[in-house]
């Protein structure tokens, strides 16, 4: 940081020595300077948009405003500092964000009581500030970097005990780690206790229990109970340390049988199941037969044995296991899963007719199940199969009649055109694939687009999308008055608080909220954050149809982030850069720090084993983990593997998606065994849901980028 300082404050003393003090700059001279300052600002390069700020003779509190946020973002603190300071006014409307900003500063370089100060003078005069709360919380913290104990726990448990505020937890964490600081180690274990069992999922659940047992238990002999021993657990469980968790349900089991007692063994069981130790898990789940304690603990035991069974291909085992317990325990939620269970082992293993049976009681006796769909699905799909079409007609459009938004009617919307194709009734087959190709529904709608064209060898004409004008035109144009200046100053950091808080108090007009956040993410480089909120104005639209999502919209929800790489190492290894982009899209979503619950790492997801073994192939020395988390390697390992699966699979795109995902041992399993000739049969006929979804999932989104961009290599980079 000190070169940084030396560096900035050097090119200040050159600016002021050889800059004329007389010049004077133009108006439009000034504002075209200021424009190229805030272009910079957008590339993310802040050290050239200083070189040209602080020539502009503008004593504004905004212009100071903006040269404090360049040093800010180039982690220059006593510069940023200095200009902070010169930003705050009366009459300038964004002096809460310059005020806090100057506070961090002071807290970042440990000028506490300067911190302190601008903290308390936010939350004295800008009241209605989004970092009102925050400032308050940091006073505190800034009151226990100094030692100031018995402070800290007055501030920290202000906020612990405001209703509805929002540092409950963070502020009751803190109170904790200061009883820890002064050895009170009860009062610290019955804080972290308290966050435990209140919530065993956030990350400041996982907090506590990594202080409970790297320094309180370690610190003093304090007792467990078993309750506190199952909320610990239930935290490792949920973030995944299933080692962990086993050993703390260990211990609630030992010597005692009751209620609890039941509960952790099912949870062992649940947690083997996690692990794939399926025999393991069986054993556990039939311990809870021998209690006689909490409801529907046993009922869910026992559905689970038959899932282990299942999963461990013991089909004639599972069948019975689920039919005994669909008899038996008709009354249980899990009665109607049962049953679909039993029926698809059936199907599975080729007794088509038993199966429809099963499916067909399932739906008379479960009506109001999420699984009655997808029954109808499994009958029409197994009549189609058998080439029964007149009756796979009836059932799929019977599916289509009841459910018309469930994923499954779009699915047999398909299959009928399809069947229509089979009895050589064009005509009949081309008016559904258009309606449907029309409806430019998820991944059917594009399969329909290219039916029309093999046959006609017409280009199937995109969705005029007629709602773009209206709907679309002067999005995101509708803004506060500060998140206007906020975004024009490129102060995205603060335009997301200032957004995020507008959302939160006011009813209306929120389409263009949720579009300047999408906006601001995007400018952050937060890519994650940018789909996750595309996602939410997606739905302002109609639900999983795409024919009045405006153009505009559909370029947030399908990006071509890290453009420039995917190119390089597509045009490197032969391979479709849009295949690669749709892979990178349904793997992480543009998130290039994601690890998934298996290990999974980056942009593309690839296993640590995997990317050994790959950089190994291509001759990357060195090569460690960590690599995977930087965009351009795993861009470039991962669209090597693409290519080497699709020479494996005859450049099949769909099966190449399918071995990235389930393996490539599956695939080529699942090609002997089904004998497919039509690949879109065979992905229907894929018994692994995540897998076959995948495949679909990125098919879709090839399609999409394909008609949304046309030519890869003509499209500005749309990485920041």
């Amino acid at each position: 940081m000190a070169k940084k300082i030396s560096f900035f404050l050097f090119l200040v003393f050159v600016l002021i020595t050889f800059v004329p003090a007389n010049i004077i700059f133009s108006d439009d001279k000034q504002d075209q300077s200021f424009a190229d300052a805030l272009t910079l600002i957008d590339d993310g390069n802040y050290a050239d948009a200083l070189q040209i700020l602080i020539k502009i003779e503008d004593n504004s509190p905004e212009m100071k405003h903006v040269i404090a946020n360049c040093y800010a973002r180039e982690e220059v603190w006593e510069e940023a500092a200095k200009y902070y300071k010169q930003a705050i006014s009366t009459e300038y409307a964004l002096s809460d964000y310059s005020t806090y900003h100057l506070a961090r500063c002071y807290q970042i370089l440990e000028d506490y009581e300067k911190s302190v100060k601008y903290y308390q003078r936010l939350v004295n005069h800008y009241p209605n500030s989004p970092h009102f709360s925050e400032a308050r919380f940091q006073i505190a913290v800034v009151h226990w970097e100094q030692k100031h104990y018995q402070k800290s726990i007055q501030f920290f448990a202000d906020l612990a005990n405001e209703k509805g505020g929002s540092y409950i937890r963070e502020a009751t964490f803190k109170m904790a780690r200061i009883y820890e600081d002064l050895q009170d180690w009860q009062k610290a274990k019955a804080l972290y206790d308290k966050l435990i069992s209140r919530n065993t999922s956030d990350q400041i659940a996982f907090a506590s229990l990594n202080r409970l047992e790297k320094s309180v238990l370690k610190s003093a002999e304090l007792r467990v109970a078993r309750k506190q021993l199952m909320d610990q657990g239930g935290v490792l469980y949920n973030n995944l340390r299933l080692t962990g968790a086993l050993k703390k349900y260990r211990k609630v089991v030992k010597g005692y049988q009751d209620e609890l007692t039941t509960q952790a063994f099912y949870q062992i069981g649940k947690t083997y199941f996690r692990q794939r130790k399926y025999s393991r898990a069986i054993t556990e789940f039939q311990k809870i037969k021998d209690y006689m304690a909490g409801p529907g603990y046993f009922t869910s035991a026992l559905y689970q044995i038959g899932r282990c069974h299942r999963r461990l291909n013991q089909h004639q085992t599972a069948r019975k296991h689920f039919n005994s317990f669909a008899r038996k325990y008709h009354w249980s939620k899990f009665a109607d899963d049962a049953l679909y269970h039993q029926a698809r082992l059936y199907e599975v293993d080729s007794d088509a007719k038993t199966a429809v049976k099963l499916y067909q009681k399932m739906i008379g006796l479960y009506r109001y199940s999420e699984l009655v769909p997808r029954a109808y699905w499994r009958i029409g799909w197994i009549r189609f199969k058998a080439k029964q079409y007149g009756d796979s007609i009836t059932i799929f459009q019977k599916l289509v009649s009841l459910f018309p938004n469930s994923g499954w009617a779009l699915a047999a919307d398909y299959w009928i055109a399809k069947v229509h194709e089979k009895q050589k009734n064009w005509g009949k087959a081309k008016h559904n694939y258009q309606k449907i190709r029309e409806s430019d529904k998820w991944y059917y709608g594009n399969l329909a687009g290219h039916r029309i064209e093999s046959r006609t060898n017409i280009n199937s004409v995109p969705n005029q999308r007629a709602s773009e004008k209206k709907d679309w035109e002067n999005i995101g144009m509708d803004k506060t008055t500060r998140v206007e200046r906020l975004m024009y100053l490129r102060l995205y950091v603060d335009a997301v608080t200032e957004l995020k808080t507008v959302i939160k108090i006011k009813k209306s007009n929120r389409r263009d909220d949720y579009y300047n956040l999408i906006v601001c993410y995007q400018r952050l480089e937060d890519f994650k954050k940018a789909h996750y909120y595309a996602e939410i104005l997606s739905k302002f639209w109609e639900p999983q149809s795409r024919d009045k999502i405006p153009e505009g919209l559909l370029r947030m929800l399908y990006p071509l982030h890290y453009k420039d790489q995917i190119a390089e190492y597509a045009a490197e290894y032969k391979i479709d850069p849009f295949f690669v982009a749709s892979m990178i899209r349904e793997e992480s979503r543009y998130n290039p720090s994601i690890i998934s619950p298996a290990g999974a790492c980056g942009l593309m997801q690839i296993m640590p084993q995997t990317g050994r073994y790959i950089a190994k192939q291509i001759k990357m020395r060195p090569f460690h983990r960590e690599m995977l988390f930087l965009p351009a390697v795993n861009i470039r390992l991962g669209t090597w593997y693409m290519k080497n699966l699709m020479d494996q699979f005859e450049n099949s795109m769909e099966l190449a998606s399918g071995a990235y995902n389930g393996g490539v041992n599956r695939i080529k399993r699942w090609q002997k065994e089904m004998k497919a000739t039509d690949i879109e049969e065979f992905i229907e006929d894929i018994p692994i849901d995540e897998t076959r979804r995948h495949i679909k999932k990125v098919i879709d989104s090839y399609y999409t980028y394909k008609e949304l961009y046309s030519e890869f290599d003509s499209q500005p980079d749309q990485k920041s």
